[in-house]
């Protein structure tokens, strides 16, 4: 399959997946994190929870963690980037360039990245990091950056 018509698989994909984000997939993924925030992140820290909640007067879903000593969240539109990135994997099991063992581990490796990244976020919100400065918008450098480094395995192995 040519480029062209892998870019526009990409953009066709890249439209549902956020149609399907705004119609219920942004709290099916929030539980999805929530998931890992609770088993995986709570193990090593002092958050006693994770849930995803509702706030009408801002309409949009959030994650709150609780601590011993209080609560924070982070708004389910920072998790946004992981639909691009979901669109781009599909998108390279259409290109010719790569078998589907490759475009299936390029999938299984970058969605544990970001996932990985996206869990242990609350603890990057607690502490006083220099990452703070970047904010929510880093999930989009990473997905941006995974793209390119998956352009450049591809473009190599030619």
């Amino acid at each position: 399959m040519n480029r062209k018509i892998r870019n526009i698989i990409f953009i066709l994909l890249g439209i549902a997946f956020y149609l399907l984000w705004n119609y219920g997939g942004d709290r099916f993924y929030g539980k999805f994190i929530a998931f890992g925030i609770e088993h995986i992140v709570s193990k090593k820290s002092d958050i006693t929870s994770a849930t995803v909640n509702y706030f009408k007067s801002d309409d949009q879903y959030y994650i709150a963690y609780k601590y011993p000593k209080g609560e924070s969240g982070v708004s389910m539109e920072s998790y946004l980037p992981v639909v691009l990135l979901f669109a781009w994997q599909i998108a390279l099991f259409f290109d010719k360039r790569i078998n589907m063992k490759k475009a299936l581990w390029l999938f299984a490796i970058n969605f544990l990245i970001i996932y990985l990244l996206q869990i242990t976020y609350p603890l990057v919100m607690r502490s006083k990091s220099s990452l703070m400065f970047i904010g929510t918008q880093i999930f989009s450098f990473l997905v941006f950056f995974i793209i390119l480094k998956d352009t450049f395995i591809i473009r190599l192995k030619r």
